[in-house]
């Protein structure tokens, strides 16, 4: 799959949690830099290898201990802009830490110490019996 702002909106729609399904599910609830997502499990789980695709997008730095800066989330490992939209950055690292493959290493009371005031990412590269594969600090 190829990393698109219109690949990331489309997952994204698709795994939000809908109105009508509050009662009926078990919602994934994940805080991003700026707003706070709330995913359907079994969607989630159903896109998981489209969210891996476009994670396995970026550049190598954000799989590396340490991580990189959000503000590198919008070029491709390609050294391509796939978006200049910082809200789509956003989805992306909230679909990847709903489905365990992205974290933010430190505490929002630290982010103000990196540049332009925002986290560093890492994104897990996955093991070899299918989870993820935790990045050494």
């Amino acid at each position: 799959m190829e990393l698109t702002p219109v690949a990331v909106e489309t997952i994204l729609e698709n795994c939000l949690l809908k109105l009508d399904e509050v009662e009926n599910s078990t919602p994934v609830e994940v805080d991003g830099v700026v707003n706070r997502y709330v995913f359907h499990a079994g969607r989630l789980k159903d896109n998981k290898e489209q969210i891996v695709a476009c994670l396995q997008e970026l550049p190598d730095e954000f799989t590396q201990a340490g991580g990189g800066s959000f503000l590198n989330l919008c070029v491709d490992k390609h050294g391509n802009l796939w978006t200049g939209q910082h809200r789509l950055c956003e989805a992306l690292l909230a679909l990847g830490i709903a489905i365990g493959r992205a974290r933010i290493p430190f505490p929002r009371k630290l982010w103000n110490i990196c540049p332009g005031g925002v986290p560093y990412i890492v994104i897990e590269k996955e093991a070899e019996d299918g989870t993820a594969e935790q990045t050494k600090k």
